[in-house]
């Protein structure tokens, strides 16, 4: 069977299954005009360190040093994005996806990644904001964004790209941001590891912002291995921040693409 056949055929199987997108959810073309397109890692250039495989004072078994972080990361992610409250038993559809999905996103420890994300996941469905997730107004997930640079500018300049985890409405009419985060990290040493996702957290709010015209009631880093949260405040001290933040990564990326065009 040829590709395109192999793509017809899924396309039919989610129209069957599934209701259409709403068209807020619909992939987002990229502006051929647009002068410059950024994306939120390339921002960051710290979404996926090296020191993501293993903290020096956290001994990693053997068992799991030679599965690629990035790719567990983004197998974990592509699990929490499918489980359905609607579907029945999270246990089962955790099993289901994680087998499923290990061989399109793992190169190698294919196994032992997938038993790895099974676990990460079963922790994060027991706790408290899982349960306020699925019993939310509205909750949205892998929620793909345009964000014209700088915000409020009459003619913007560059276009920033990026995905958001979670996104969702709480009982009183609160939006609520959560990202999930897969590194190995203990409790104790969450809050120097989440500095590093300020800027990312920061552009989601923004990009939120300018979307929705509302401003986040919270913003949440959810780190699974030890299963704690972090929180980042969202005011109007740190729009400001988050704006130099995001000027300032710009200037620092352009300024390494002149340095490599020299």
């Amino acid at each position: 069977m040829s590709l395109v056949k192999i793509v017809e055929a899924a396309e039919l199987i989610v129209q069957k299954d599934r209701t259409p997108l709403p068209i807020q959810a619909a992939p987002i073309a990229r502006d051929q005009e647009s002068p410059v397109w950024f994306s939120v890692s390339r921002l960051t250039g710290k979404l996926h360190r090296s020191r993501q495989l293993a903290d020096a004072d956290q001994p990693v078994s053997s068992q799991w040093r030679s599965i690629d972080p990035r790719e567990l990361g983004t197998l974990t992610h592509a699990v929490l994005e499918r489980l359905d409250p609607q579907a029945g038993s999270f246990e089962e559809q955790i099993e289901r996806w994680t087998s499923s999905l290990a061989p399109l996103h793992i190169t190698r420890e294919i196994d032992q990644a997938a038993q790895e994300a099974d676990t990460l996941v079963r922790n994060f469905v027991l706790s408290d904001r899982w349960q306020t997730m699925i019993a939310s107004r509205d909750l949205r997930r892998e929620v793909e964004f345009l964000l014209a640079w700088p915000p409020d500018a009459i003619s913007p300049g560059p276009t920033i790209h990026g995905y958001i985890d979670a996104l969702y409405q709480d009982a009183s009419g609160a939006w609520r941001l959560v990202d999930y985060k897969t590194n190995r990290v203990d409790a104790a040493g969450v809050p120097l590891e989440a500095e590093q996702y300020r800027l990312q957290m920061s552009l989601y709010a923004l990009a939120i912002e300018r979307a929705l015209g509302v401003t986040l009631s919270s913003m949440t880093l959810c780190f699974l291995r030890p299963n704690v949260e972090y929180d980042f405040p969202w005011n109007e001290e740190a729009r400001g921040a988050a704006i130099e933040l995001v000027n300032r990564a710009i200037h620092e990326v352009r300024s390494e693409q002149a340095n490599r065009s020299a």
